[in-house]
């Protein structure tokens, strides 16, 4: 198979044995929107994609994972010249790779423990010679973390609960990833422990407050979700070898995914999708909303009535075959 590899696979439970994994590894651009069919649950939208290679002998020039999403990105931030562009990625995309990223742009990511984080540099140097780029180096994360103040910070969730984590913020250099670029370090705390800290958040974005960027990281995890989605439903299940096939297939299964929410959300019922699901599943009262399956299967019914119904004649008009295409036999197949 053209461009396979083995890789980690992290959505393999720990302690199974099974973490590594042969296959192709993609890096994926996705849109987090809020939309109305949704009730205003954040989903996300496939848009860009490009397949990595691990280096090797012969080609020891491939860019990595983070380079890739670099061009991508580049290629988003050329297009949308004048929108501002808030960037969402895990902790190992944090590489020089996202150095001098124009202004509008900012990346919020996860930092590692070993971060080294130094001050900010003073406003004038003295004597002859290069103005300093950056300050004395600070401690580990966890050494500030021991004497930081931490405060309260209300946060809503994905679910619309509100909830409170203890957070301590300052401004510095993460000079690896981000050069001379001033970064906002967010150390997270759950409000049940009294020392350390849970997690630690770096953004760019130093104008945007504590929960904002807490927020905007944990809409982060929509990219897994469209993954689970995604091969749920067939991404990557075709057996391609060559190269273009396989460059070709996984994106326009992603792809497909973009298609379909954005038709439900022009021309869906969402009402009326909600409602025939808690018909079929009474039992399921937590359901406040479509998901994707619910989009799928009323995207395939009204294909079956705009390429079917119109010429079949009335005998043929099989229950099964008005309404071939229930959520529940999405959720078996994939389950299967």
């Amino acid at each position: 198979v053209y461009g396979a590899h083995y890789l980690h696979d992290g959505a393999q439970p720990e302690g199974s044995g099974q973490r590594t994994r042969w296959g192709n590894c993609w890096v994926v651009v996705v849109l987090v929107v809020a939309l109305p069919c949704t009730g205003g649950r954040t989903v996300g939208l496939p848009v860009l994609f490009r397949l990595f290679r691990p280096k090797d002998e012969t080609h020891p020039d491939r860019p990595s994972p983070p380079e890739l999403g670099r061009t991508l990105i580049d290629m988003v931030s050329k297009r949308f010249g004048a929108r501002t562009i808030e960037l969402v990625a895990d902790g190992a995309y944090a590489t020089r790779a996202w150095r001098d990223l124009p202004e509008r742009v900012s990346l919020t990511t996860r930092m590692r423990a070993n971060a080294a984080v130094y001050e900010l540099p003073p406003a004038s140097s003295q004597g002859r010679g290069r103005r300093a780029l950056k300050g004395a180096r600070m401690g580990s994360l966890a050494e500030i973390a021991n004497t930081a103040t931490f405060k309260p910070v209300s946060l809503t969730g994905r679910d619309g609960r509100t909830r409170t984590a203890l957070v301590h913020e300052f401004t510095c250099l993460w000079y690896k990833p981000f050069h001379t670029r001033p970064i906002k370090v967010l150390l997270v705390r759950n409000p049940h422990n009294t020392e350390g800290f849970d997690i630690a958040i770096a953004s760019t974005d130093t104008s945007a407050d504590a929960g904002e960027l807490i927020s905007r990281y944990d809409s982060r995890w929509v990219i897994e979700t469209v993954h689970q989605e995604a091969k749920n439903h067939g991404v990557g299940d075709a057996r391609n070898r060559v190269k273009l096939a396989v460059e070709r297939t996984v994106p326009f299964g992603f792809l497909t995914m973009t298609i379909t929410i954005a038709w439900y959300q022009l021309c869906g019922d969402p009402q009326a999708d909600l409602q025939e699901r808690r018909r079929q599943a009474p039992w399921y009262r937590q359901k406040t909303t479509v998901s994707y399956v619910d989009m799928l299967a009323a995207l395939r019914r009204e294909l079956i009535r705009d390429e079917y119904w119109a010429q079949a004649h009335p005998i043929t008009n099989h229950t099964q075959i008005k309404e071939p295409q229930l959520p529940s036999m999405f959720t078996a197949s994939a389950a299967g």
